[in-house]
């Protein structure tokens, strides 16, 4: 809309990395539903019966001199004039929960456990993002400004960990370091990841998830 200096939508996005969003709730529009007539006296004429407007007049000013004093009040043109104003903040206190509902919201599911021999077991499950937002957003990622979604394994000796990328064709991406805790850069919304483990010992298993922005989820084993 115009040039901000240390906006605190900006620092959010730029600096947090957070979405955010926000909306003004007046505009001329308003004044009579129309595009083509956006007349602010003609509105405060005949909607609020001069109210707004007040009438210029001489006032003596210690420095200037004699100077004219009126016109547009403070409280007109940024919000709604206070009759107006219930209806709108309504509608956009539902547009500000809906933006708030579809942000990022991780959930384990699906931990199942498998006997592969020689004293190893793999360990199997999905996380997923159930709402519209990523757990990144392009610029969080572009300047690493949180860490990565990670997932944690507890039960047992990890000896591999790694994200299944295609489970038919038996394609997985192994993370070498700290196979215990995989590290996912980003999870979109309504997307999901799978990921495997391969462990020694234990019996009962439980994966937990942990990101800045889309919060915290475990499941166990069965």
């Amino acid at each position: 809309m115009y040039t901000v200096y240390g906006g605190e939508l900006d620092w959010w996005y730029g600096a947090m990395g957070c979405f955010a969003y926000s909306n003004e709730l007046w505009n001329s529009y308003l004044m009579f539903y129309d595009t083509t007539n956006t007349d602010q006296y003609e509105f405060d004429r005949l909607l609020l019966f001069e109210d707004s407007f007040i009438p210029w007049q001489k006032a003596d000013h210690p420095v200037y001199g004699e100077v004219e004093i009126g016109g547009f009040s403070r409280n007109f043109g940024r919000l709604h004039p206070g009759f107006l104003l219930e209806s709108d903040s309504h509608r956009n206190a539902a547009f500000c929960i809906y933006n708030a509902w579809v942000t990022p919201k991780l959930e384990v599911k699906d931990v199942r456990v498998k006997t592969i021999g020689g004293g190893l077991k793999e360990v199997t499950a999905t996380v997923e993002n159930k709402q519209m937002l990523p757990t990144h957003s392009g610029n969080n990622l572009k300047y690493r400004i949180d860490p990565p979604d990670y997932i944690y394994l507890d039960g047992g000796k990890v000896i591999a960990g790694m994200v299944v990328l295609d489970k038919d064709m038996g394609v997985n991406r192994e993370q070498k370091k700290n196979p215990q805790r995989m590290e996912v850069s980003n999870i979109e919304g309504y997307q999901h990841v799978d990921l495997k483990w391969i462990v020694r010992d234990g019996s009962k298993f439980t994966v937990r998830v942990e990101s800045v922005k889309g919060g915290r989820s475990s499941a166990e084993s069965e």
